[in-house]
């Protein structure tokens, strides 16, 4: 008999059987349901299921039962065999069981789940809130032992096992083990061949178990017996100097010394140097890692949230942005007319209750803030410092800040305190004193606030002593209020902190503090220049020359210019070029350029004939004259000769000549270079420290990560 012979028919809501080819109604309609539970219809030797009171049974065909109605799920399995479940008492769980035709009970019903896949069964069973997956025979005996968290077909032959760590072996149906359990995913591709997955990277795997292509593709296309593979972008790590370890993935950034953070796809980990994961999280991307802590991002929803260098979430992805200001996270939500930001330590623990509306990292760590429109200061643990007061907050200086309240200024602490109560129009935090006007009164106090002079005249503070503007000049005064001289002056110059130059009536002197001494300058001297190795530059003539402190003539007044003296020389201008002399007036290098910068180290800036080249102190050129800039740092040079960049260290070696279409500074002494869109790092010895090869580079101290665009390969599968 076959099972288009036989038709179920429905009469009076009730379901029976008939013949088709006699048309004969072999069983009456009386069932709510006659064939199997999973809504299929065959006839098995000659019996067929029947639901009554919604528990089904084995009946024959003549419509007497083999077995009692007691079965939540009835389906055909083999040989006469069917895959029952029971409904436990007042529960609604199932436990599973195989019976034969007869009803005979083979399998005991101890099992939550059964599946056929072909003459093999898996099945689970409950443990607490869990199942734990094995597969038995037909005759219930196990074959792969109950021990995993999913079992599943993956093709004819072939199934799928899933440990706790998620990660997934190959097993024959015979039950043995034909890889070892380290694949996201399995899928059969083709006839022989598994797409296997790791870390969400993609490899082949024929069905021996032997690894075709490893699992490091992003994408992997067949086409006959070659296969076209995309790898990930590459991230080749150099440290010390020497390339270490070539990586594969979406992004990668340096998370701390010993840990990264990579993306593939919509799954991010933390891996070391081996590439051992640490970490592995599902739907996210990576922002950005900062000093120990990862921004990441979901990948659905963009939100953002933080893992620290172990992977453990401290933020969970719920903010708009996540922000790392020193020892603390910043998570921000959006709102329709502002932002709120809350505050974290690095472990997740909120620090306050308050939103702020934005942030401001101070020089000193502390860390000003916005409140309901109001600023404070917050301690570098997040924690707040000040009351939300002020409308404007500057910067500290000689641990003291000016803050603005209801409009007027005053003076607080690292604590906070007011040192100066904010009723004043302006302050300042001079080197050494605060001076401060309030209505027409000035005041100069100490940092501590003790006020020390007080005028309706305008006040200077000096390196010794203080100034007073009034409407006939300057007069001048010691550290005790005292006049130091009767005359008022046109102007108060500072040379340096124990000399001063006065001017009254056209006329310069020199006034020494801390001897209260004064000197007369030339009658002819109209403009003082600054001070250097005990000279000060005077103008005199439409020409210029060098005195002394007591204004003695030292430097006839006979060039066009001058610069004071660096290093023994002074720079002077005759006949509009600029030359060097020293301090007995030798002409050590002729006035043949255009521009000259002082002396530091030894060495020169010149120009001429529009190119800069580096001099030394008897005038031969270090560098020669060919630069259209040198920007001249503490320890290298950047050489620009028209748009295209060299580097030389502060001595003026050549370390490379113009080359590269950029020179950047890096950290450490390192230096990026870039050219025609591929980049590159040297060091100020001139060495490679990574080629220049990359369309990107990230530096974390002697760490380079230099990455590469990805680009499809031809495999050839034989």
């Amino acid at each position: 008999m076959t099972a288009d012979e036989y038709k179920t028919f429905r009469q009076n809501g009730k379901y029976g059987l008939k013949n088709t080819t006699s048309g004969e109604v072999v069983i009456p309609p009386q069932y709510e349901s006659i064939g199997w539970s999973d809504g299929s219809f065959e006839v098995i030797n000659s019996t067929i299921g029947a639901q009554q009171n919604e528990k089904w049974a084995l009946i024959n065909l003549d419509g007497t039962k083999r077995s009692a109605h007691r079965y939540a799920n009835l389906t055909p399995y083999i040989d006469n065999l069917f895959i029952a479940s029971k409904r436990k008492k007042n529960s609604i769980l199932t436990s599973f069981g195989v019976i034969n035709g007869r009803g005979k009970t083979i399998i005991d019903f101890s099992y939550a789940k059964i599946e056929a896949v072909g003459e093999l069964l898996i099945a689970a069973q409950r443990v607490g809130q869990n199942y734990r997956y094995g597969t038995l025979n037909k005759n219930g005996k196990p074959i792969i032992q109950f021990e995993f968290k999913v079992i599943k077909e993956v093709a004819d032959g072939f199934l799928t096992v899933e440990n706790d760590d998620r990660l997934s072996a190959i097993y024959t149906t015979d039950g043995r083990a034909l890889t070892e359990f380290q694949f996201e995913s399995v899928e059969e591709i083709t006839d022989e061949l598994f797409l296997i997955t790791l870390y969400n990277k993609k490899g082949l795997l024929d069905k021996n178990g032997t690894l075709v292509i490893p699992p490091i593709y992003k994408n992997i296309q067949l086409s006959g017996k070659k296969a076209s593979a995309l790898p990930f972008k590459k991230w080749d790590l150099y440290e010390g100097d020497d390339f270490q370890k070539s990586f594969y993935f979406d992004k990668m950034k340096i998370a701390d010394e010993i840990t990264f953070a990579v993306t593939s796809g919509r799954q991010t980990g933390l891996i070391d140097k081996e590439e051992n994961y640490t970490a592995y999280l599902s739907k996210l991307n990576i922002v950005a890692s900062i000093d120990g802590i990862t921004v990441i991002k979901d990948a659905e929803s963009s939100y953002q949230g933080a893992i620290n260098a172990s992977g453990k979430v401290v933020l969970p992805a719920i903010y708009d942005s996540v922000t790392v200001v020193g020892q603390l996270l910043l998570g921000q939500v959006k709102r329709v007319d502002k932002q709120d930001w809350r505050v974290f330590d690095r472990f997740g623990e909120r620090q306050n209750p308050f939103n702020y509306e934005g942030f401001r990292v101070l020089e000193n760590g502390l860390i000003e803030a916005k409140r309901n429109g109001k600023k404070g200061l917050l301690n570098s643990d997040g924690t707040d410092l000040s009351p939300f007061i002020y409308d404007a907050i500057g910067d500290f200086r000689n641990q003291l800040v000016v803050a603005q309240y209801q409009g007027s200024y005053g003076v607080i602490d690292t604590e906070s305190n007011w040192v100066i109560t904010p009723y004043n129009d302006q302050i300042q935090i001079l080197n050494d004193i605060i001076r401060l006007k309030q209505g027409s009164e000035w005041k100069l106090v100490d940092f501590n606030g003790s006020e020390k002079v007080r005028s309706y005249d305008r006040l200077d503070p000096l390196p010794i002593g203080y100034s007073k503007r009034g409407n006939d000049g300057f007069e001048l005064f010691d550290s005790m209020d005292s006049l130091w001289l009767d005359h008022t002056y046109d102007s108060i110059q500072v040379i340096n902190n124990d000399l001063y130059a006065l001017q009254r009536n056209g006329l310069f002197f020199f006034f020494k503090p801390s001897t209260e001494s004064s000197f007369s300058l030339d009658s002819g001297v109209i403009e003082v220049g600054s001070f250097s190795e005990d000279l000060i530059p005077v103008f005199k003539d439409e020409q210029w020359g060098q005195v002394d402190e007591k204004g003695k003539l030292m430097i006839a007044n006979r060039y066009e210019n001058v610069q004071p003296f660096s290093e023994g020389l002074s720079a002077v201008k005759l006949i509009g070029k600029w030359g060097f002399i020293d301090k007995d007036e030798n002409l050590i290098v002729q006035p043949i350029y255009d521009e000259v910068s002082p002396f530091i180290k030894g060495l020169s800036k010149v120009l001429r004939n529009k190119k800069y080249g580096l001099m030394n102190q008897s005038g031969v050129l270090v560098l020669p004259e060919q630069f259209s800039s040198i920007d001249r740092q503490k320890n290298y040079m950047i050489l620009n000769s028209d748009g295209i960049f060299g580097l030389a260290d502060s001595t003026g070696k050549l370390i490379r000549s113009p080359q590269y279409d950029q020179v950047t500074a890096l950290e450490h002494n390192y230096f990026l270079i870039e050219k025609d869109g591929l980049k590159g790092v040297i060091n100020l010895k001139g060495q490679d420290v990574v080629p220049l090869s990359y369309e990107a580079i990230e530096q974390m101290g002697n760490r380079f990560l230099a990455t590469e665009p990805s680009k499809w390969k031809l495999i050839d599968l034989k």
